[in-house]
């Protein structure tokens, strides 16, 4: 699966399958703790065969540490591989099966791994990435399909809460891609619920998994469709659940169902 993106905020570079790339995060964004602890990963002998990848190489010691991390948050073990790549056209990362063998490949001409800093941005890509391999979304053949971009958007929010990351370092990658969608890409405003109902759901829980706390809203209020929307923690009988609210022209805050 590949990440797209709109071409109206390119900064810089390009890569393939698709339509944009990520432009590079803000000096202000805050720069999360990376484990120093990290696995060499190598092309090898046999390299995988990704139509939008021309060449391979192995992932920078940041990438490893980061994916290690996500995976670490999320209780599982990792069993592909990561590589580097040089791409040649609309996206910057992907998840695939190759030659029996499970892969996530970035480019590594648009993340700035290399120099000892990882953003939030990168994280949110690096997990949405994780989360088709955890889904095995490529076992019906079919690509990229607007529900399973959905899914692994939902992984990526959940995944950045589990790292300590807020609502918006969690948002601060799904709201740069193509705002229309496509036929294997929802519309942004779809994958900004799903990345901050991720990030909700995860938040309202505690250690065991029980909701800690009364009815609140979490997180901060962030723009959805040209519109305000913030998260909610309710209870709705008797169990604890996320609700997405927006606000109306009359500055009422009405539920999203």
């Amino acid at each position: 699966m590949a990440m797209h993106l709109s071409r109206r905020r390119f900064i810089a570079g390009a890569g393939v399958c698709g339509c944009g790339v990520w432009p590079a995060p803000s000096a202000a964004e805050k720069t999360p703790p990376v484990p120093s602890s990290v696995r060499w990963a190598c092309a090898g002998a046999s390299e995988p065969n990704f139509n939008c990848v021309d060449s391979y190489g192995p992932a920078k010691p940041e990438a490893l540490a980061v994916f290690d991390w996500i995976i670490d948050g999320v209780g599982v073990t990792r069993n592909f591989e990561i590589l580097s790549g040089e791409f040649s056209g609309g996206c910057i990362a992907l998840a695939g099966v190759s030659g029996g063998k499970r892969y996530i490949v970035y480019d590594d001409a648009e993340f700035g791994w290399g120099d000892g800093r990882v953003y939030w941005y990168e994280i949110g890509i690096a997990a949405h990435e994780v989360g088709h391999l955890l889904m095995s979304h490529w076992l019906d053949g079919l690509g990229s399909r607007p529900y399973k971009e959905l899914q692994a958007d939902m992984f990526a929010g959940r995944a950045v809460a589990r790292l300590g990351g807020s609502l918006a370092q969690a948002l601060s990658w799904s709201t740069l891609v193509s705002e229309q969608g496509s036929s294997s890409h929802p519309p942004r405003a779809d994958r900004i619920e799903a990345v901050a109902l991720g990030w909700g759901r995860e938040r309202i829980r505690d250690r065991t998994g029980a909701d800690v706390g009364r009815s609140r809203w979490i997180g901060d209020t962030f723009e959805m469709a040209g519109r305000s929307c913030r998260l909610a923690r309710t209870t709705v009988s008797g169990k604890p659940e996320v609700r997405l609210a927006c606000e109306s022209r009359d500055g009422r805050w009405v539920w999203k169902d």
